[in-house]
This record gives C-alpha cells, sequence and structure tokens, in this order.
C-alpha cells in the first residue's frame, strides 16, 4: 500500500505491479452501493474528481478511479434484505467485540496474531486509501 500511495494515475499503479511480476487485471466494472455501505460510500463521495483510491475487497486489492456515477432506486424488498443482513452482520461482530475485546486488549495478556489474520488499523479498514495521498493531478 505504501507505494501506491505516490501514485496518481492507474497506469502508474499497472507499471508498479508489472515491474515487480504481481498478477492483475485490469477493466471497468462498478462499485455497489448497497455492498459497500452508506459509510464507504459516503468517504468516496467526498474524494475530488479523478481521485484514485484503493479498497480491499475480499483478499484482494482494487484500485479504482470514477469516471461516472449512477443513483439507482432499489425496490422496497431488496432493501430490506440488504438492510437485515447488514445489521445481522454488525450484531455478529459487536458480539464478538464483547466477548472477547477484553482479552485482546487485557494489560497482562499477550495476543499474537498469523501475519495473515492481523487486525487492520480501525481507520484504515474503514477507509478508501487514496493511492496519491492527495489529489490526483
Amino acid at each position: 500500500m505504501a507505494d501506491l500511495k505516490p501514485l496518481t494515475k492507474l497506469e502508474d499503479i499497472a507499471q508498479l505491479l508489472q515491474s515487480r511480476g504481481v498478477r492483475f487485471e485490469t477493466g471497468r466494472g462498478a462499485l455497489d452501493g448497497l455492498q459497500l455501505g452508506s459509510g464507504l460510500v459516503a468517504q468516496i463521495d467526498k474524494l475530488p474528481p479523478g481521485e484514485i483510491f484503493v479498497l480491499p475487497i475480499g483478499n484482494v486489492l482494487t484500485a479504482n478511479k470514477i469516471v461516472e456515477a449512477h443513483v439507482t432506486p432499489v425496490p422496497d424488498a431488496d432493501a430490506q434484505k440488504v438492510a437485515a443482513r447488514a445489521i445481522k452482520t454488525q450484531q455478529a461482530q459487536d458480539s464478538v467485540k464483547r466477548m472477547f475485546g477484553s482479552v485482546v486488549t487485557h494489560p497482562t495478556i499477550k495476543v499474537a496474531y498469523n501475519p495473515a489474520y492481523a487486525p487492520a488499523p480501525a481507520t484504515a479498514a474503514a477507509a478508501p486509501q487514496p493511492a496519491a495521498g492527495g489529489k490526483a493531478g
């Protein structure tokens, strides 16, 4: 991620990955605001036009640049399903935090994480990371 921050163009990111032998794909696609969640969508909306941002999706990173945005109404039944799923996910996360949070933060208990499963910093996990560290040029 640190090597991506100074880059301001998707082409620059592709060159960096290619120079390091990292397999990647390019293409146009759409990000679904319902799947991303309202908090992340609000953060993306605040980015200036042309800004490059990187999102972790599953076990991959996606470098993105918004070309256009469309608002599509969602039928009530679909919206209710998405909302119910989001509430259940949040409740499950809150439950795990309640059960294990004191163990992880207890001053006398040492918790060691497998590097592949180490928790991300709270601010980094919640926010899209601009690759340019500022405005794109």
